[in-house]
């Protein structure tokens, strides 16, 4: 009874023993985590008064539950496999697991063939409440074919290599082909010849959907495909056969080869060219039988990637390169075009000069007199006994002329707004036209008396701002723009007129006089200088109120009495304001 009383809530769970030269034993079984406490053990000797007291804190550890996964919000089992995923996707796992003592620590491993390798570490590790939480997220690439990604718990609980509470997941991924390759004839053909092409698509999963092309035109017919061959990385090999028997047509015919599958964006593409041999006989006569090759011109307008040209310069040329056999051109046939419309060269004999072309040599365009009109996109055209070739690229005439500027202010004085001391002034050298429309330099000129431009400033920019002017700014002012094709004339001229307020007034008494009850006195509000425009009119106070019906430069009394005894202050007016003040006190001197 002495033992079961302080075991309270252990009594059948706990055994209490005493091994004499030992020592005393406590034995708990089928722990609860209410059995986490202090636990004292009291030893108290029947001879003598030397009490022992021992203490031991038990710390119960609870076990978790095992990881569970989840894919984009989607509960996965464990080694369940997540997809179909795409290469280039992105890949969002979430591990969670619910409780534990103390809170489990996770870790994201990438598992494949080669290596297991950790990806995310407990550093991202996130907690709320009971629950731990471990988010993988990665953009997918062929390097995770065949992979697994496991969530790993580790517990204070659990024994190092205990791997009860893991989960992982396999991923079903589609990936495009690596490469792509067609097999076909390296040599020239002959009329009539059959050739078999392979194209071939390496390492893609699922298997690539193949098909030709000639030019524009799908291929359906004599084709076939033959079962894709497994890789050991878990792709496939895709093969598709075609079979065509060539004619004169099929001369330097582009055959091109396209594969998709639900991993491409855009289809994988290789091509071939054929080169075939065929009898002229009929073009010609019946005695003239060869074997040759004839095209029409293939047509590459030069130079590229294009031409940059100042204005001031007095001439370019392009020039069109061709190969053809024949070589040799049908006069009067060479034509050019800018932005897609033909030049009239005939209507503009002074201006686009077309030479060349005959005898084996280039056709050439010059063009005189540049102009800023002259900038666009320029092609040729030729023909020969095949046809006419025309150049699939465009030559860049890019004609660059110095900038159009005109000035404007804020605020703007040209439409009466006054500017007064003490504002901002904001001057802007709009760019109205130019090639490049930019500027790389800006000169801010004012126009002396004297008629002579000065320059009082250049920026990089077509703006400048003066903060808080004075009448120092009163002048006319221009501007003129720089870019890389030169400078602009000089824009319109904008006035700037600075007003300004009064100078400060000072009050004096008229002939000298005194102030005396009874009599007449005067008093004179004088300014240096009146402001711009000058002030038309004075404002007086007596203590600071303002006397409404006295405007002029004196102020009259007509019988000084005690009334009219004070401080006296004036200043002038004028369309800007009123000037500083100018104070007089007035003290009444009695008879």
């Amino acid at each position: 009874d002495n033992v079961d009383k302080p075991l309270r809530d252990l009594v059948n769970r706990a055994n209490f023993e005493l091994q004499p030269d030992i020592g005393a034993f406590l034995w708990i079984n089928q722990l609860k985590l209410s059995d986490e406490a202090f636990y004292k053990c009291d030893v108290t000797y029947i001879q003598g008064s030397c009490p022992s007291l021992t203490s031991v804190y038990l710390e119960i550890h609870v076990t978790p539950s095992r990881a569970s996964i989840d894919h984009n919000g989607v509960a996965v089992k464990h080694g369940q496999r997540v997809g179909p995923l795409n290469e280039g996707d992105e890949l969002k796992l979430k591990c969670n697991v619910n409780g534990g003592k103390p809170p489990p620590s996770l870790s994201w491993y990438q598992i494949d063939k080669d290596k297991v390798e950790e990806v995310v570490g407990k550093d991202a590790i996130e907690r709320d409440g009971n629950m731990t939480t471990l988010e993988l997220v990665k953009k997918l690439t062929r390097n995770d074919l065949r992979t697994k990604y496991e969530c790993r718990v580790t517990h204070a609980s659990l024994l190092a290599n205990d791997t009860k509470l893991n989960s992982r997941v396999e991923l079903d991924l589609n990936v495009g082909a690596v490469s792509m390759e067609i097999i076909g004839p390296a040599d020239e053909l002959r009329e009539s010849d059959i050739v078999v092409m392979q194209c071939i698509a390496y390492n893609s999963r699922p298997q690539m959907t193949i098909k030709w092309m000639n030019g524009s035109k799908l291929l359906t017919e004599n084709r076939f495909e033959i079962d894709a061959s497994d890789n050991q990385d878990g792709t496939v090999t895709s093969r598709s056969y075609l079979q065509i028997t060539v004619s004169r047509f099929d001369h330097k015919a582009k055959i091109e080869c396209q594969a998709t599958n639900v991993a491409t964006k855009e289809p994988l593409v290789q091509s071939i060219q054929l080169f075939v041999q065929f009898n002229i006989n009929r073009l010609f006569s019946e005695q003239t039988f060869h074997r040759v090759t004839l095209d029409a011109p293939q047509v590459v307008i030069q130079p590229q990637p294009g031409i940059v040209v100042n204005e001031s310069q007095e001439s370019v040329s392009v020039y069109c390169t061709y190969e053809a056999n024949p070589a040799t051109l049908y006069e009067e046939e060479t034509r050019w075009f800018k932005d897609g419309q033909e030049l009239l060269l005939n209507e503009s004999a002074n201006h686009f000069i077309s030479s060349g072309g005959y005898n084996g040599s280039f056709p050439v365009l010059t063009i005189l007199n540049l102009s800023r009109a002259d900038s666009g996109d320029y092609l040729c055209e030729v023909a020969n006994l095949m046809g006419r070739g025309r150049s699939k690229q465009v030559v860049r005439i890019d004609v660059l002329y110095p900038p159009t500027v005109h000035l404007r202010i804020h605020p703007d004085p040209s439409i009466g707004t006054m500017v007064k001391e003490g504002d901002d002034l904001r001057f802007l050298c709009e760019l109205i036209d130019g090639n490049p429309l930019n500027v790389s330099k800006v000169k801010w000129i004012r126009t002396n008396n004297d008629g002579n431009d000065v320059v009082i400033n250049e920026t990089s920019r077509n703006e400048i701002v003066w903060q808080a002017i004075d009448r120092t700014l009163t002048g006319n002012y221009s501007c003129q723009a720089v870019n890389e094709a030169g400078s602009s004339e000089i824009s319109n001229m904008v006035e700037v007129d600075v007003k300004y307020l009064p100078s400060a007034a000072k009050i004096i008494r008229v002939n000298d006089s005194e102030a005396v009850k009874g009599e007449h006195f005067a008093l004179e509000c004088l300014v240096a200088a009146l402001g711009k425009p000058a002030a038309h009119e004075y404002l007086w106070e007596l203590n600071g109120v303002p006397l409404d019906n006295e405007r002029d430069a004196q102020l009259h009394i007509i019988s000084v009495n005690l009334s009219v005894r004070g401080n006296y202050s004036c200043a002038a007016l004028s369309l800007v304001g009123a000037g500083p003040k100018g104070t007089f006190c007035f003290l009444l001197y009695p008879i």
